[in-house]
């Protein structure tokens, strides 16, 4: 007997978190409930059992419980470190994403986790360019469909791809044993430079393209 579930959606599970904060008088923000929905892949005893165990962490009584505390306590990045990550990328900015990534590897985030997230936002970038009409098929919150927005036009899928692939070289490196942190710094600055040479291809290529016409 084959038995196949569907997976719960990040919504579904929002949706349920904010209803159990609801009835116990869990003073909880839409970042931190939306980020512990991702981080529990679609388990919703999970997604309750983080939800419990961050909400223990609160460092004051009466506090809220915000997305720093869950990142914290779950260490895994949140979804829009891996977005600004991207933006400093195509902006050319080598300090600015080598501070996004040293700030979350010194608050104990593991390295694969931040190039596991990478990886997820690219997919969504993807889907962005790649799909007439992609909300159905993105579950991301609305200030991450605001940076992906931002990045379309500045990430060609040539990038994308490239990108991609060297996530899979780091996940390789690491398998091997090599320094998990010096290849995530190898990784940002791969990538930076993987974008800056595709956008002065497709450069050369629309002023070709205008000199024909």
């Amino acid at each position: 007997i084959s038995l196949n579930f569907l997976k719960i959606t990040d919504d579904q599970i929002s949706a349920r978190l904010s209803q159990v904060c609801q009835i116990e008088e869990m003073s909880v923000d839409e970042d931190a409930i939306s980020y512990i929905a991702k981080s529990s892949s679609g388990c919703m005893r999970l997604a309750l059992q983080s939800l419990e165990k961050c909400y223990m962490c609160i460092p004051s009584v009466g506090a809220s419980l915000d997305l720093d505390t869950c990142i914290s306590v779950l260490r895994r990045p949140g979804s829009m470190l891996a977005l600004n990550i991207l933006e400093s990328i195509v902006a050319k900015d080598v300090q600015g994403a080598m501070l996004a990534v040293n700030r979350e590897t010194n608050r104990g985030i593991p390295p694969e986790a931040i190039v596991a997230t990478l990886v997820e936002q690219l997919r969504n970038v993807m889907i962005a360019k790649s799909c007439a009409k992609p909300g159905s098929l993105l579950s991301v919150t609305g200030s991450e469909k605001e940076a992906i927005k931002r990045l379309l036009p500045k990430m060609s899928v040539a990038t994308v791809l490239d990108i991609i692939q060297a996530a899979g070289d780091f996940s390789r490196g690491a398998a091997s044993g090599m320094n998990p942190a010096a290849l995530l710094d190898a990784l940002v600055i791969r990538s930076i430079v993987v974008s800056h040479r595709n956008c002065n291809v497709e450069k050369e290529k629309s002023s070709e393209g205008k000199k024909d016409g």
